[in-house]
């Protein structure tokens, strides 16, 4: 974190045929599967202790499966991030950790420029989309396109599948 903050703010001299350059540079973001950002971050890693799951937003552990739109969700700020975290001091912490989802202060706060809120904290497209949208989406899909539209049926569907002829990969 110190390195960082020398970096975004002194910067570095580097000398290049014989042309002294300061350069500075920002954290853009941090990767990683999404209980490691979720360390990283300060956030719960088991969802079943916190009543705020996402670390994007506020949705609910009771509604997150009703939600489909960002502009349905009131995102998390740095701001009020910080402000959260200042109550975890406070007498009720265990109450505003599991509100707020929250275990501790992130270290990545200290950083000059960056921000967990604005894409520095990527979700992890395995757990977010494979697993999560892409398996909602193709299933609506092909309820439609077999129940509605009528383009073929289940037992076709299924015969596809079992008879396709899958690569080696």
């Amino acid at each position: 974190i110190e390195d960082l903050k020398v970096l975004a703010t002194d910067g570095i001299n580097v000398s290049v045929n014989g042309i002294d350059r300061t350069f500075r540079g920002a954290l853009l973001c941090v990767l990683g599967d999404n209980l490691a950002c979720h360390a990283l971050g300060g956030f719960k890693e088991s969802f079943s202790f916190a009543h705020r799951i996402c670390r994007t937003c506020m949705v609910t552990k009771d509604n997150y499966k009703f939600l489909s739109k960002m502009k349905d969700c009131t995102l998390r700020t740095d701001h009020k991030h910080r402000e959260q975290c200042d109550l975890l001091s406070g007498p009720l912490s265990e109450h505003y950790s599991k509100t707020y989802g929250i275990n501790r202060r992130s270290v990545l706060l200290d950083v000059p420029y960056y921000s967990m809120f604005n894409g520095g904290l990527p979700h992890d497209i395995m757990h977010e989309v494979f697993e999560g949208g892409v398996a909602l989406e193709i299933s609506l899909l092909l309820g439609h396109c077999i129940l509605s539209m009528k383009y073929f049926t289940l037992e076709q569907y299924n015969e596809l599948l079992v008879n396709f002829d899958y690569d080696y990969t």
